[in-house]
């Protein structure tokens, strides 16, 4: 009897013990993480969700990642570009509206990727020779893409292309421009194009730019085009909601050098609603003029869901990586973050180093780097409500140790994916997130361990049942 009751109380024991230790080991504040895998070395990496769910996309310089969520399997693809005149890299990717394709950009090409098979399917080639593959964008029908080309015309003149492609590679159409192509957009039914063109007249030395953002029709018939001088305009951004396009480039050109970044709005008529200007030091034009030296990177302008906010990420700066969010309806500066102490972000310096905008809300993700632990470089992800009135930081998850370098919100609003470079490993990760479930993962030991009180409780109830007997 005396040792039956020694055994209850040695069980009690070791079942409060294992209760104690689960809830030490397991963090309430710690973001639930669902996926985690290794994605080749700790180098540049982008992320992307398909527009479904089903898919994730770890864009690096010569090879893409493709994460089947559906059957946790996890595709390597790996590019061979056969350029003779120069290194080819991978520098912009782009899902198609219905999440089955994939294409990924380089300087001279557009290759159609089957996500599913894990292998390209054709590619849209430019020869390096004659011109440059500028930009890229899917038709929303998803029954094709446009990708536009610049090249060596007349009298040695730059020229553009707007070229439509079909789901087989097939070119559909083809429209020359007398302008320089640098960056397309589409409206949400891809009825206008917004185009982005700069020319530079030199002489040893840079004596003048010249900037438009043209918007013409699906047959290249020009609907209004807007002039700026001194400035670089090589990007727009059309709205997803609206007949709005942002624009950014470089202006405050002095000698070879431009001394500030540049954000506009603009409508489909032409008219400049506002323009935002950020000093940044001195920007070489060699760089910035420079396709062969295109790196893969983020897009620096992204609309929030509703259409009421625009974040501009831009860096390095000369203090750091900058992220500034402006309200669309006038053009004012909510917040800055990265430059100097943010209140939002408790009066600490941080690199931003990647945002996004959830898909449902004006919530924007923030990758910020600037913990340390032992030595080692952490980074967290913020998540912020944007108000016309208000910035409040709302979650914020653990801390990672090593540099995120990318995040991406699922379609559905639940889930953000990031890349992680581990330095001391040199590996890139690749994290998914539930910033809504809590607590983290138990460790697989505590579940084996737990199971094992299960049943030893269970066996030695049957035992003291069978000795009272």
């Amino acid at each position: 009897m005396l040792g039956s009751k020694l055994l209850m109380i040695a069980l009690a024991i070791v079942i409060v013990l294992a209760l104690i230790t689960v809830a030490l080991t397991i963090n309430p504040s710690e973001w639930v993480i669902t996926y985690k895998g290794d994605v080749g070395d700790a180098s540049n990496a982008l992320i992307t969700w398909s527009p479904t769910g089903d898919f994730v996309a770890v864009i690096r310089s010569k090879d893409v990642y493709i994460l089947n969520l559906r059957s946790k399997t996890l595709r390597h693809v790996l590019f061979q570009f056969s350029n003779p005149y120069a290194e080819e890299r991978i520098i912009r990717a782009s899902w198609s509206p219905n999440g089955k394709f994939l294409a990924i950009q380089t300087n001279w090409r557009v290759v159609l990727i089957d996500p599913a098979e894990g292998k390209g399917l054709w590619s849209l080639n430019v020869d390096p020779m004659k011109g440059f593959l500028t930009s890229f964008t899917w038709l929303p029908d998803g029954k094709g893409l446009m990708a536009s080309v610049i090249e060596e015309g007349a009298n040695g003149s730059i020229i553009g292309r707007l070229i439509r492609v079909d789901m087989n590679g097939s070119i559909t159409s083809d429209v020359k421009f007398n302008i320089p192509i640098y960056s397309i957009s589409c409206s949400h039914e891809c009825k206008y194009v917004a185009l982005a063109s700069y020319s530079i007249n030199t002489f040893g030395f840079i004596i003048n730019v010249s900037s438009s953002v043209v918007v013409v029709s699906s047959s290249g018939e020009v609907l209004s085009n807007v002039s700026l001088s001194n400035c670089l305009i090589d990007s727009v951004y059309w709205s997803r909601n609206t007949d709005l396009i942002a624009f950014k480039g470089y202006c405050g050109l002095r000698g070879q050098y431009f001394t500030s970044l540049s954000l506009g709005l603009m409508n489909i008529n032409g008219e400049i609603l506002w323009n935002y200007s950020l000093p940044y030091g001195q920007v070489a034009t060699a760089g910035v003029l420079s396709h062969e030296t295109d790196e893969l990177r983020e897009e620096s302008i992204k609309w929030s869901s509703s259409g009421e906010f625009i974040s501009y990420e831009v860096g390095p700066h000369p203090s750091n990586y900058v992220l500034t969010i402006l309200s669309v309806s006038n053009g004012k500066v909510l917040t800055q973050l990265g430059t100097y102490g943010v209140k939002e972000l408790g009066n600490k310096t941080y690199i931003i180093a990647s945002n996004d905008w959830s898909p449902l809300t004006n919530t924007i993700a923030i990758a910020a780097v600037g913990g340390s632990q032992g030595g080692v470089l952490t980074s967290s992800i913020v998540l912020m409500n944007i108000t016309k009135d208000s910035i409040k930081l709302w979650l914020k998850s653990q801390e990672f140790r090593g540099y995120i370098r990318s995040i991406a919100w699922s379609p559905s609003g639940d889930r953000i994916a990031c890349v992680l470079a581990d330095y001391e490993a040199n590996k890139n990760l690749l994290l998914i997130l539930n910033p809504f479930q809590r607590g983290g993962k138990l460790p697989e030991y505590l579940v084996m361990m737990l199971i094992a009180i299960i049943i030893a409780s269970l066996l030695a109830r049957i035992l003291v049942g069978r000795r009272k007997s």
